[in-house]
């Protein structure tokens, strides 16, 4: 538990999205986000199973590695971390060269 004298800050980039997709970060980063996994955990559902894929264990890394209904968003979501990653690694060089 936080005590008033922690020092962490939360993220500035999730501080400043608005309060939906905060919520979502702070889901996932928790394990907390809504698979089947979590409801089975807080007895929601009977079984883990993939609601969309039938696979046994609806988990993060089947919804965003492997589950085939969820390909297209897998598809836009690494593209975007690769780019993200391309563009913080120039960010990073370019701050670290000589001058």
């Amino acid at each position: 538990m936080l005590s008033p004298s922690d020092k962490r800050m939360p993220d500035p980039t999730v501080a400043r999205a608005n309060e939906r997709l905060a919520l979502r970060f702070y889901q996932l980063k928790t394990g907390h986000y809504l698979t089947g996994q979590y409801l089975q955990w807080t007895t929601r559902r009977p079984d883990a199973k993939c609601w969309w894929c039938q696979y046994k264990t609806q988990t993060l890394e089947n919804l965003f590695k492997s589950c085939p209904q969820c390909k297209r968003q897998q598809k836009t979501l690494w593209a975007t971390v690769l780019e993200d990653n391309r563009k913080h690694r120039a960010q990073s060089a370019q701050e670290t060269a000589p001058r």
